[in-house]
């Protein structure tokens, strides 16, 4: 049985070993969080008919559409793409018959409880999540179906698909390795790695949960392929030579299995659509680069401090003081593959792309937390690269949250105890 969804894409397949695209700014075990703050539209509604917790809602109807303490509307585009009615809550005895209270998301607030083995409980558009160790009770989430009749023409429900088996629709005429733009346009129990998320070439149909040691665990035409962070491997396209893959692809092995050949990306600029443009190392698509972005500080969020087209090294994850803006993907010795004059390092690990800092002369040409060490040999005043290098907690912006900075290697570390 193989997975898909919204929260498995990025973890199970940017970790794939055989020429994934970018690393992006996403958390690959990141919990799912929903910004409030432009989701959530309060009607300031007090008393009324009973709650309506779940049903449609938008930002104008809000106090039409959600009744009793229902007052909030969330308008989140993946998980409540038609809106969902809500309260903040601090129990279950908050949202009335037929509520929970769900802390799943980040704040507190009201869901639809529904029986994870009943059927076409929930309104149309949502499906009811599987009992779940992170989930207090299964409940009807956005973006899911119950029913094939839920589905655009052509296509059919697979009630337990899904990221949380809140069901989605899929196309039964296809085959991994097509192109997509989200699971409806993949086979059953397929995901679809994105060219937006992935960086593939108007995105490839995949599939997850087979067996690398296992031959043939796939089928006959897709090969199983290991993901270097563990947990199973991922079904990718097979192929015999390179014109048995779709423009934007060429068919090759990897180093751990040679003879398994896949399609995999080697896109050239007009391979990529929506303004993206190609990493011609990597052979995937992504964000044009913007001057001035490689070595700042940047934020995996957004928060104004985007790392448009490259990896925002966050601190959490990293320890780069403040987090690092850098661009994955360049060749080693040859520094316009990289973008923004940087200076391009080699990976420190077998299977991860060579990595672009940030070009210095010397330690006053870096922002602070940083030092400029010598690339080419010749000593300080020649080749450098920005790198971490913290010399006080003030320096790390997680300070707040037990970060204290780690003289001896540079990097902002969270504090033992």
């Amino acid at each position: 049985m193989v997975g898909n969804g919204r929260l498995g894409t990025l973890a199970c397949v940017m970790a794939l070993v055989v020429g994934c695209g970018e690393s992006r700014t996403t958390d690959a075990d990141a919990a799912i969080v929903i910004d409030l703050d432009g989701a959530m539209l309060d009607a300031g509604q007090d008393a009324g008919p009973p709650s309506n917790i779940g049903a449609a809602c938008s930002d104008e109807s809000t106090a039409t559409d959600c009744t009793g303490g229902a007052d909030t509307c969330i308008a989140d585009p993946d998980y409540f793409p038609d809106g969902y009615c809500t309260l903040e809550c601090g129990s279950d005895e908050d949202c009335g018959e037929g509520g929970i209270c769900s802390d799943f998301f980040g704040p507190s607030f009201c869901v639809d409880a529904c029986d994870a083995a009943g059927t076409d409980q929930c309104r149309d558009g949502q499906g009811c999540t599987l009992d779940h160790p992170m989930l207090p009770l299964p409940f009807c989430l956005g973006g899911g179906c119950e029913e094939d009749r839920e589905c655009p023409e052509g296509l059919r429900c697979d009630p337990d698909g899904g990221d949380l088996g809140e069901g989605n629709c899929y196309d039964p005429t296809a085959s991994i390795g097509e192109p997509c733009e989200d699971e409806s346009a993949c086979p059953m129990s397929a995901l679809c790695l994105s060219e937006a998320l992935g960086g593939w070439p108007s995105g490839a149909c995949i599939a997850t949960g087979c067996d690398p040691a296992a031959s043939g665990s796939c089928g006959a035409d897709a090969h199983c392929l290991p993901s270097a962070g563990g947990g199973g491997g991922l079904c990718v396209d097979a192929c015999a030579t390179a014109e048995d893959c779709r423009a934007g692809y060429t068919c090759r092995g990897t180093s751990t299995y040679p003879d398994r050949l896949t399609c995999q990306p080697a896109c050239s600029d007009a391979d990529c659509t929506a303004g993206r443009v190609c990493n011609e190392v990597l052979g995937t698509c992504d964000d044009p680069f913007p001057a001035g972005q490689l070595g700042a500080q940047c934020s995996r969020f957004g928060g104004g401090m985007p790392c448009t087209g490259g990896t925002c090294y966050s601190e959490g994850q990293t320890g780069y003081p403040g987090a690092y803006c850098a661009f994955e993907g360049c060749n080693v010795g040859d520094d316009t593959t990289c973008p923004d004059d940087g200076v391009c390092i080699a990976a420190t690990e077998a299977g991860e792309p060579n990595v672009c800092f940030k070009r210095c002369a010397v330690s006053t040409d870096c922002r602070d937390g940083y030092t400029c060490r010598d690339v080419d040999g010749e000593g300080e005043g020649t080749v450098g690269a920005c790198t971490p290098q913290c010399t006080a907690t003030m320096q790390c912006a997680n300070r707040d949250r037990g970060f204290t900075c780690d003289v001896a290697s540079g990097l902002c570390v969270r504090a033992e105890g």
